[in-house]
């Protein structure tokens, strides 16, 4: 039988509507649905072929290549990244069938995505525009295509993979089922030439589309670079994007609800989805933000810090402030400006800006002046603009090594010192600390906290730990007591955190997926913080540990020897009164164990 005898096929489809009547056509790695079929012949300009049963002797099979005289012009995208990541090396999915019922096979396409390289882990490929979207192709009969993907509303979500095709309300039109990374659609053909996303009412999404959340409740999806999500919460299913936003929001706050938190913190992308336009994302921003204000007056939680997410997007591959493009250092302005805003609307106690991609890959296509002098322009622009606007948080630098970027500028607290000196703004700005930044760094929490404090520059801490046999920014929760017992140690000493607080921007484990693990995780990492904190105290309030470290310097409260710190001695002076004296300094204990046991005893 022809495929193009629409009579049989027809009365075959009413018969068996699953099996398609070897009607239509899907191929798909994520798809196990494939059909045999015998010939494929567009048009219906001659009448329908004999089946020929035995190949003429003597003449071969041929076939030509009518891709461009067809009108079918897809370009499928696997994008290429270093990492090599398993969606990279896996083809898209394409179905033949008539969805029009006019007899004429048309064609379904199935397009990847872009990745980022590399993609920073929880990260959901999206189609940023029409290279990304899936496409459909209208037969005319000719023999020709048309595109007609817009008016369908088949441009398609995630990382695409497989196609399946079946008439499942046997209401006579074929519909779709397509799989991707972030998110499986059900689309039910409408008959008039347009596809509806019926994925929610019909409870058949598989892995969810997930959008970025606030918090690790709405944030952790549970992939990675090796695998699917695993972890499906009730607003990752829906598609209507700013209907997810506002329902992650609800479950946001009755979370601080339940576990009495007094703080929480939110990325841009967390709380709204990204626009198709600059336009529309801002709108999307500010319609959010007059939703969380209103949760807000029915909850005593109150907003430490917004910032804006730079780095997710594939306009940010190369920086924000430090993009070669300066039309990304304006949109990159822009947003910061509107986050700005939203944060002193709701409250806010901090701005913080991290600099995901501020830093580059090689130095081959960099220029590190160009960059550095970009950074400390937008740094400026916004500490204009916190006056301006009569902002009185502070605003906030996170320090972070590397990942996603090679070199990242803001590489630990220190740097970032010497850039604000630079710049004439360490007056203006202070930091936000991360633990696991720390690890990354070849630092200790307690290095970077006691670092900044003595610079003058600490303002808020990130309480996310990594894995020290891992190299990258695992975002766990707190468990280690020792070190942060030794952190809360030197943020008493600085005496406390003024405006800033401590968070978790962490994440629960991959296998760990149900809601109950979100609040152990929660409570296990605020009650150790807590008895962290008391430890400290303790250790504080009894002064051992201090006194053991003023007699190491007792020397220096000398005369002549503060004498020589505060500059009233020249280099020549010094040596003479030492060569006078023959001094003979001998070596001194530091005392290490006994301080670290002294630590241990109050643990």
């Amino acid at each position: 039988m022809s495929l193009t005898d629409s009579s049989q096929a027809r009365k075959l489809r009413t018969r068996f509507p699953i099996l398609l009547a070897a009607r239509s056509v899907c191929i798909g790695s994520a798809v196990s649905l494939c059909f045999p079929i015998a010939s494929v012949v567009f048009g219906q300009t001659s009448p329908p072929p004999q089946v020929v049963t035995q190949d003429p002797p003597g003449i071969p099979g041929k076939f030509v290549d009518i891709s461009q005289s067809s009108g079918v012009r897809f370009q499928g995208v696997a994008s290429h990244t270093s990492t090599k990541y398993l969606l990279e090396t896996m083809g898209s999915g394409v179905a033949f069938f008539d969805y029009d019922n006019d007899g004429l096979l048309d064609i379904f396409f199935v397009n990847g995505a872009h990745l980022d390289n590399p993609t920073t882990k929880g990260t959901i490929p999206q189609k940023s525009g029409p290279q990304d979207w899936n496409r459909l192709y209208h037969q005319k009969k000719d023999g020709t295509f048309e595109d007609v993907t817009e008016r369908s509303g088949l441009k398609g979500v995630g990382y695409g993979m497989g196609v399946a095709v079946g008439d499942f309300d046997n209401d006579g039109f074929e519909d779709l089922y397509v799989t991707a990374y972030g998110g499986n659609r059900l689309y039910h053909n409408n008959g008039n030439g347009s596809f509806t996303d019926i994925t929610e009412s019909s409870g058949t999404g598989g892995i969810a589309d997930v959008l970025e959340g606030f918090v690790s409740l709405v944030q952790m999806n549970g992939s990675d670079p090796f695998g699917a999500p695993t972890i499906n919460r009730p607003w990752m299913n829906r598609t209507d994007a700013m209907q997810a936003a506002q329902d992650k929001a609800d479950a946001a706050f009755d979370l601080f609800r339940v576990l009495d938190l007094p703080f929480y913190t939110f990325h841009d992308r967390d709380i709204t989805p990204d626009g198709e336009t600059l336009r529309e994302s801002i709108t999307n921003l500010h319609t959010m933000s007059d939703y969380l204000a209103k949760k807000v007056e029915s909850s005593k939680t109150r907003l430490l810090w917004g910032t804006a997410n730079l780095f997710s997007h594939p306009r940010f591959m190369s920086g924000a402030a430090t993009n070669p493009d300066p039309e990304v250092f304006a949109y990159s302005a822009t947003t910061i400006k509107h986050c700005m805003d939203v944060t002193k609307k709701l409250g806010g106690e901090n701005y913080v800006l991290w600099g995901g991609r501020e830093g580059y890959e090689t130095l081959l296509n960099t220029s590190l002046k160009r960059e550095l002098e970009q950074m400390g322009r937008m740094l400026t622009l916004v500490v204009e603009y916190k006056h301006k606007i009569g902002f009185s948080g502070q605003i906030l630098l996170e320090p972070k090594p590397k990942e996603p970027t090679v070199h990242q500028y803001d590489f630990d607290t220190a740097t970032v010192f010497g850039f604000l000196k630079r710049f004439g703004l360490e007056n203006e700005v202070k930091v936000n600390l991360e633990a696991n930044h720390a690890l990354l760094a070849g630092h200790t929490f307690e290095h970077e906290i006691a670092m900044a404090a003595d610079l003058g520059i600490l303002g808020s801490l990130d309480i996310n730990r990594g894995d020290p046999l891992l190299g990258w920014d695992t975002d766990q929760f707190p468990t280690d007591l020792y070190s942060m017992t030794l952190a809360m140690y030197h943020v008493i000493q600085a005496g406390g955190l003024g405006r800033g607080g401590m968070n978790f921007e962490a994440k629960v484990r991959r296998q760990s997926t149900e809601p109950e693990d979100l609040l152990h995780a929660h409570i296990g990492g605020v009650d150790m913080c807590a008895r962290a904190f008391l430890i400290a105290a303790k250790i504080h309030e009894e002064g051992r540990l201090a006194d053991i470290v003023d007699e190491r310097y007792a020397g220096w409260n000398l005369p002549e020897n503060k004498a020589m710190l505060a500059g009233k001695e020249p280099l020549e002076a010094i040596a003479a009164r030492s060569e006078e004296r023959n001094i003979n300094p001998q070596p001194r204990s530091g005392r290490q164990e006994q301080l670290e046991n002294l630590i241990n005893r109050h643990l």
